[in-house]
């Protein structure tokens, strides 16, 4: 076969995507000592779109030393470099590429990247601009000055250049994603739907732009299109644990809990060091029992964390705790479970008082208002005087039966400006339901912890009793000094209609066992105990567990319990 017959050949590879193909021939192009300085630069651009950064980077070099002046290969060869990191070379060969050709756009729209890459935005901005005056199609200087844009705030100009930047090249799938993340920030929901839907025609999209937009789907509550796009990133890359967990998260939040836990288990097949799909792992483990025939380290332990009897009719001693914590504790060890979580709270959830939490208080943060379902909500709160007490909370809680079986949690108080170190808390939507439980609460607490601790009705989110302190008052018979304001219906009308919602399909009920999640937070909440100087930590386990930044040290005493 003739050089040119070989160019040929190659290039028909390197215009199909062939990399392996395109490289057999490069390889044999090589030895016969070709000098065509073009097919090199069009095979090292094949392997950088592939990923293949550093045998790219090594083809580009040989393009240039063919040809000094290859304004392409060391344009390209520019933006590789920035992707590897190694910016000041980046820099010099962009420099090269502009004095060869001060009117080559592409070489400005990278030297663009590399100064947004050092912190000089303004010089930044430039620059893309002058890569799209040269090139007023040019779609990558659009879409990365959008997202330049968005780094500096300045969201609807972001909108403008990255909606441009696909106009000008409907297959730019970065395009697409960036403008999805973009849109979702702004709370866009109608138009986000509608970046998504034309994503999805394009051909040949990326695991990692499925799995992106297979994320925000999954946040802003467009479940379906998630669960799509997440298997599609599997398809596409089957090697990659991200994509099994993004589908294990998504298929948890649609209650598919066995499909869940077999794609977070693939997940962790794939990387065993994947800390956040062991997490949430656990969590789902708190949820369902796993099929008997799933192996994995994490469900061992869980299963054997869960036959520890925590069961109690008389009071909790302390034996028991530091008994229990020692058992749950050989399990960890026994599975070599090592992963450490940030979580400081332990939900026991009901779905039927499913409050929408999480609606509510997006919309507090977004408006300063106190949404209208919230003034219906109340809690019967606990708090604990040291860590001790709270386990001791935490195993009534687990077990404790309710006429609504309300959901209910127990925490160590991270919030600035919030009082309290230790707190137990069970949601009511109406005053005498909540009344109810306090009566009951107060009766098991005297038998099981301490007569000198009592649980309290309180109203709804401390944050909101910040801004507005009248709403936290709720009176013996559940008269309240503050009530909904009418005109913050509108606002919350808006929200509703044109805004993205947080929407969650409903979760199984929890478990009402000990769980190796479960023990994770205890964990925390010793270290918790620790970092403020509550000395009954010492009293369960010697180890040294400071993990959660406390707001501030204060001294319990020395705990003593009559009742070891």
């Amino acid at each position: 076969m003739g050089e040119q017959e070989l160019i040929e050949k190659t290039r028909a590879y390197i215009d199909s995507g062939s990399i392996d193909s395109a490289e057999a021939c490069v390889n044999r192009l090589l030895i016969e000592g070709t000098e065509d300085p073009y097919i090199y630069t069009d095979f090292a651009a094949l392997l950088h779109k592939k990923g293949k950064l550093q045998k790219a980077e090594l083809v580009y070099k040989k393009a240039i030393s063919l040809k000094k002046d290859n304004i392409i290969a060391l344009s390209n060869l520019s933006s590789l470099l920035r992707q590897l990191g190694k910016i000041e070379e980046a820099e010099k060969y962009v420099m090269l590429a502009i004095a060869i050709n001060p009117n080559h756009a592409n070489s400005f729209s990278n030297l663009a990247n590399i100064l947004r890459a050092k912190g000089k935005l303004d010089e930044a901005e430039i620059y893309y601009k002058k890569a799209i005056k040269l090139n007023p199609k040019h779609c990558n200087a659009f879409l990365n000055l959008g997202i330049l844009l968005k780094e500096r705030g300045r969201l609807d100009e972001a909108r403008e250049n990255m909606s441009r930047s696909i106009q000008i090249c409907p297959d730019l799938e970065e395009g697409y994603v960036n403008l999805t993340l973009l849109l979702k920030e702004m709370r866009n929901h109608k138009e986000t739907k509608e970046v998504i839907n034309n994503f999805l025609v394009i051909k040949n999209i990326c695991s990692n732009s499925y799995k992106k937009i297979a994320e925000v789907c999954m946040e802003i509550g467009e479940f379906e299109i998630s669960s799509k796009c997440a298997k599609q990133s599997i398809l596409t890359d089957p090697t990659n644990s991200e994509n099994y967990i993004t589908l294990g998260s998504i298929m948890r939040i649609k209650c598919i809990n066995t499909s869940a836990i077999r794609s977070l288990v693939k997940g962790l097949e794939l990387n065993k060091m994947h800390d956040s799909g062991k997490l949430i792992l656990m969590s789902c483990l708190n949820e369902i029992e796993p099929e008997i025939n799933i192996k994995n380290p994490i469900i061992a332990a869980n299963n054997e964390i869960q036959k520890i009897d925590i069961k109690d009719t008389e009071a909790i001693t302390v034996k028991r705790i530091k008994a229990i914590y020692s058992e749950a504790l050989r399990a960890m060890i026994k599975h070599k479970i090592t992963t450490k979580s940030s979580f400081s709270q332990i939900y026991r959830i009901n779905n039927s008082q499913e409050m929408d939490c999480l609606r509510h208080m997006d919309i507090f943060n977004l408006y300063n208002i106190i949404p209208e379902n919230c003034f219906s909500c109340y809690k019967v709160q606990v708090e604990p005087k040291n860590v001790i007490d709270l386990i001791k909370l935490y195993f009534i809680f687990n077990t404790l039966e309710l006429d609504n079986d309300n959901t209910r949690k127990c925490m160590v108080e991270k919030r600035i400006g919030v009082s309290g170190y230790y707190k137990g808390i069970i949601y009511s939507k109406s005053f005498d339901d909540a009344k109810n439980i306090n009566e009951k609460l107060n009766s098991i607490i005297r038998l099981k912890i301490d007569n000198k601790i009592e649980s309290k009705i309180k109203r709804g989110c401390s944050e909101y009793a910040m801004k507005y302190p009248d709403y936290k008052y709720v009176s013996l018979n559940g008269e309240k000094k503050m009530s909904y304001r009418k005109e913050w219906k509108v606002i919350e009308d808006i929200y509703d209609n044109n805004k993205i919602k947080i929407r969650h399909e409903k979760r199984p009920e929890s478990l009402k066992v000990f769980s190796l999640f479960d023990f994770l937070i205890i964990r925390n909440w010793i270290g918790y105990a620790q970092e403020i100087g509550d000395k009954a930590s010492a009293r369960i386990t010697d180890e040294d567990l400071k993990s959660l930044k406390a707001p501030k040290a204060i001294d319990l005493g020395e705990y003593v319990d009559n009742n070891i």
